[in-house]
């Protein structure tokens, strides 16, 4: 049966358990909070190269993120991906201690391992290896940047005369004796940022004007634009920024200005070129400052280029500690292999604290420089255009679906119908609607406390299910009912017909099979995790015997879907 309605996909339990028929979604979402979070101070990695703490993200930000699942070869490629949804609460964290730095997160947050396997944060052991991509930086644009950036960028494409002076930058070998300073591009990005910052440090008006290079001599080749000044006085601030030049912000501010006007990244190579090679001497000295590591390369006569080396972590590195404006040089979507390794020191239990939970389009991101994964279990929430809040359909609502007498019918599987913030109305109103089904109605809860109060408006032929993924309370670290009071909720329903999901499975211990069998369930379905969360799952010879023992001891059906061994064997 087509899953659709309204023009919106839902999640289609067909496709996930054999025995049903349909999905029906009147009402939407849930509120069990998602386990995958960061504390507040985390930093982001945007789309622009600059890394931002979590707390300042928004909706509808763009980050760079990356592939989720690797190509055959095991490649992942940079991609841009957008912020779908962000919340916050309180929840218990770990501080992982690595070569590369600390990050501290939830417990079931999920990280990309050497193995090319995502692991939560409670999986990870001192020794193992990480994926990361480089140190998070977070630059500020002061005077002295400001300063560096305008005689980086003025020294790359910018000229300059000082009236009565020999300060002539780099000069046209004659014409008027007059003082001026003139930088003319092609790319609108770094006239502005020169605008705004010679504004800021000057106090002057500069405007930004069409640039004809015909007239001096120059082929016109594209539109071009010019900013700058014939005010003598003007030319020798300008000029005397240069004498801001020893501390660590001009130098910085100068790499930038420079890259803009000479620099080029094409792919996976960073260069900056110059003619000049007291200026080349200087970038590789500012660049020392920052461990840059430049190779100098001639390509022909009074022609030089330093290229940057390094993996990609080592240009994005460049980029976010420099920050040049010019975006169609800074492109580093689609590079493979991309990852460095970073060790794992220690993780340890630091107590309760505010943390966000980021979700994007591609489910990945950088978080203070490694690769990050977002909650699965909302992943379906980006088709909608909506937060996964608990809500009613009203369409939908009067539109239940024309299955056949036995079918069974999933109702709500785009959520939870018995979570805490479904309203007890809107709960009475599915309930209603559900009894004009023809089929079997199938109700699936992570709070089955809820059951006894609504047990008098069930359909008659209705079906209670609760998922319960283990029976060990420790392993479920985030906000839902812990699986023993999930167990025992589900065995005090006021109901005859019920069901267990085991899905995705974790590890359990020995008395799992009596305390399913003693609900006594028509059904159970089991499978393991198909998001490579890396949540702690048991051996596949441990599941097999559970299987065995509920369908030999307690004769109860069984659906296996996803049986697989762990993530580990």
């Amino acid at each position: 049966m087509d899953s659709r309605f309204g023009g919106q996909e839902e999640l289609d339990m067909t496709k996930m358990f054999e025995f049903v028929a349909a999905t029906w979604n009147p009402a939407f979402g849930c509120d069990h909070d998602c386990p995958y979070c960061l504390t507040g101070d985390t930093k982001i990695l945007t789309s622009g190269l600059i890394w931002k703490p979590v707390s300042e993200i928004k909706t509808g930000d763009k980050l760079l993120g990356f592939d989720e699942n690797p190509t055959p070869n095991h490649e992942r490629g940079l991609k841009i991906t957008e912020v779908t949804n962000l919340f916050r609460r309180k929840s218990k964290v770990y501080q992982i201690i690595t070569e590369h730095g600390k990050i501290r997160a939830t417990a079931d947050h999920p990280w990309l391992t050497d193995s090319n396997r995502w692991r939560t944060t409670s999986q990870l052991r001192d020794g193992w290896i990480i994926q990361f991509l480089t140190n998070p930086t977070t630059e500020e644009e002061t005077q002295s940047y400001m300063r560096g950036y305008i005689t980086g960028i003025f020294d790359g494409d910018g000229t300059m005369r000082l009236l009565n002076s020999h300060k002539h930058i780099p000069g046209h070998g004659g014409g008027k004796s007059a003082s001026y300073a003139r930088l003319a591009l092609i790319d609108e990005e770094p006239l502005y940022r020169t605008q705004r910052y010679l504004s800021d440090l000057i106090e002057e008006k500069f405007e930004i004007k069409p640039f004809n290079p015909g007239y001096f001599g120059f082929p016109s080749v594209n539109k071009m634009y010019q900013i700058g000044t014939r005010s003598s006085k003007i030319v020798k601030k300008i000029m005397d920024f240069r004498e801001d030049g020893k501390g660590r912000e001009f130098k910085r501010g100068y790499i930038s200005g420079i890259f803009d006007a000479e620099g080029s990244y094409s792919g996976g190579i960073l260069r900056i070129h110059n003619k000049d090679i007291e200026k080349i001497k200087r970038i590789e000295e500012y660049g020392k400052e920052f461990n840059f590591s430049f190779k100098r390369e001639e390509y022909e006569k009074d022609h030089f280029t330093l290229r940057l080396s390094g993996r990609i972590g080592d240009k994005i590195n460049f980029f976010s500690l420099t920050n040049p404006s010019l975006s169609r040089k800074k492109n580093i979507l689609g590079t493979a292999k991309f990852f460095s390794e970073s060790k794992i020191k220690e993780v340890e239990k630091i107590g309760e604290e505010e943390v966000y939970n980021l979700e994007t389009t591609s489910s990945t991101f950088f978080a203070n420089g490694f690769a990050s994964h977002n909650c699965w279990a909302r992943k379906f929430t980006e088709r909608f255009n909506r937060k996964f809040t608990p809500s009613l359909n009203e369409m939908r609502l009067l539109s239940p679906p024309n299955v056949k007498e036995g079918e069974m019918v999933f109702v709500v599987s785009n959520g939870d119908l018995f979570c805490a913030g479904m309203k007890d109305e809107w709960i009475e109103r599915v309930l209603n609607a559900s009894s004009s089904i023809e089929g079997i109605p199938l109700f699936l809860t992570k709070n089955p406390s809820r059951f006894n109060d609504f047990v008098h408006l069930m359909p008659e032929r209705s079906i209670l299910g609760a998922t319960v993924e283990t029976n060990l309370d420790k392993l479920i670290t985030w906000d839902v009912p812990k699986p023993s009071v999930r167990l025992l909720s589900l065995r005090e329903t006021r109901w005859d017909k019920k069901f267990i999901s085991i899905e995705p499975v974790m590890d359990f211990n020995y008395l799992f099979s009596d305390e399913i069998g003693i609900i006594k369930p028509q059904f159970v379905a089991i499978g393991y995790d198909n998001y490579n969360c890396g949540l702690e799952e048991p051996p596949l010879k441990k599941v097999d015997s559970l299987i065995r023992q509920l369908e030999e001891d307690y004769k109860i059906k069984v659906y296996k879907k996803s049986i697989r061994k762990a993530h580990w064997e």
